[in-house]
């Protein structure tokens, strides 16, 4: 085996043994919601826990402040928005263009719907031809602060006019690469305008990417019983949100003798929903 094969063994041993850890955790410790349904549970394990992760260990938000995100129509990103709407912080989402005028308002329109403050497109942020120029619209946009958090789930351009929208002072958090490209910033973004970068991976050993509530001392290396009861919290506040209906993922339900269908949606990817093979 190579040394490239046994890293990502390891990497995928480390996946598996977080996401368990982390269920056990639940189990032991949550109180599920009375209004959780058997298909909204499956989904609690990945989505709702990343969002509030995000939201919550890296920089304060009090109502009011604001953030900035990539990825806005993925599942992550949908949770984000609704969270964040919650607590009256003001988000704007970055999304990948349309092919027309009305398939990109379409998509503004549901992002909006969930209570996003400001949908724009990567092209409305200045990225054309894979590089991050002048955004061709106000950012931030009127009315709302300089975002204080940037989320980047894409990498590439469109995450590097996240982090350039951000405050002097503002952290970029890295938790995708959906793009398969580099983010990249100059270096006076660092000198002069004092921005982190932070990386967030939610089925590593910490099952967070430290510095926040979960792993405040240890980083995302710790999983002493401090750092599973807080993954176990989170997990039962993820539940109790979805329960209560304050985050929606929308489902779409494939009959089991259908699983084919099932893995090629996924594999084409673009969908607005969560795809599941209920037994």
């Amino acid at each position: 085996m190579s040394g490239r094969e046994r890293q990502r063994e390891r990497e995928r041993r480390a996946r598996a043994a977080g996401v368990t850890r982390a269920a056990h955790a639940w189990r032991r410790g949550a109180h599920t919601h009375p209004h959780l349904s058997h298909l909204s549970t499956p989904l609690l394990f990945n989505s709702p826990p990343t969002a509030l992760h995000l939201l919550d260990d890296y920089v304060p938000l009090p109502p009011g402040a604001s953030l900035i995100q990539t990825g806005g129509t993925t599942a992550v990103g949908r949770l984000v928005i609704q969270a964040a709407a919650a607590r009256g912080v003001k988000t704007i989402s970055i999304i990948r263009d349309r092919p027309d005028a009305a398939s990109l308002a379409a998509a503004k329109a549901a992002l909006t719907a969930l209570g996003a403050d400001c949908v724009l497109s990567e092209a409305e942020v200045g990225v054309r031809g894979g590089r991050a120029g002048r955004p061709a619209v106000p950012l931030p946009p009127p009315g709302i602060p300089p975002p204080s958090l940037a989320l980047d789930c894409v990498g590439g351009a469109p995450g590097s006019a996240a982090a350039r929208a951000l405050a002097p002072g503002g952290t970029l958090v890295v938790y995708g690469g959906l793009g398969r490209s580099p983010v990249t910033l100059p270096a006076s973004a660092f000198i002069f305008r004092d921005l982190r970068v932070r990386g967030f991976w939610l089925s590593g050993p910490g099952g967070s990417g430290g510095g926040g509530a979960v792993a405040a001392s240890a980083g995302p290396a710790a999983d002493g019983p401090a750092a599973r009861a807080a993954r176990a919290a989170t997990l039962a506040r993820a539940a109790d949100l979805v329960g209560r209906g304050v985050l929606n993922t929308p489902v779409e339900r494939v009959p089991l003798a259908a699983w084919g269908d099932a893995l090629a949606a996924l594999r084409a990817g673009g969908r607005a929903k969560q795809v599941l093979v209920p037994p």
